[in-house]
């Protein structure tokens, strides 16, 4: 099992330990697997690989991927700047992880940062 969290851009996925049967199938995107929207760009972060499923706890809206078998690679489709990737794709190990996305703290509130 992996045990070092992944960043690509303002997504960040955290090595957990759970078990599948807490899990079920997150809502399907037509696009694939995508983990988080690029607002400024149009570009989006997703998971590829045979073996990947997006899956949410079945009690809460946090998200996991699970990878098994083989690993996968995270990516980002769309929103290059002549022709230049925003972001590099990054190897995944096998294993599951929960998906976080980068936030910003000024006077009080929070809010996603625009990637």
């Amino acid at each position: 099992m992996n045990t070092r969290p992944v960043r690509q851009g303002d997504v960040l996925l955290l090595p957990i330990k759970v078990d599948l049967r807490k899990l079920e199938a997150a809502p399907v995107d037509a696009r694939g697997l995508v983990l988080a929207e690029g607002e400024t760009s149009g570009h989006y972060h997703a998971i590829f690989g045979s073996g990947a499923r997006l899956m949410r706890f079945r009690d809460a809206t946090a998200r996991v991927v699970a990878v098994v078998d083989g690993g996968g690679e995270v990516r980002v489709v769309g929103g290059g700047s002549g022709g230049v990737d925003r972001h590099t794709p990054i190897k995944l190990p096998s294993g599951r992880y929960e998906i976080r996305i980068q936030r910003s703290f000024s006077a009080g509130y929070s809010r996603r940062v625009a990637d």
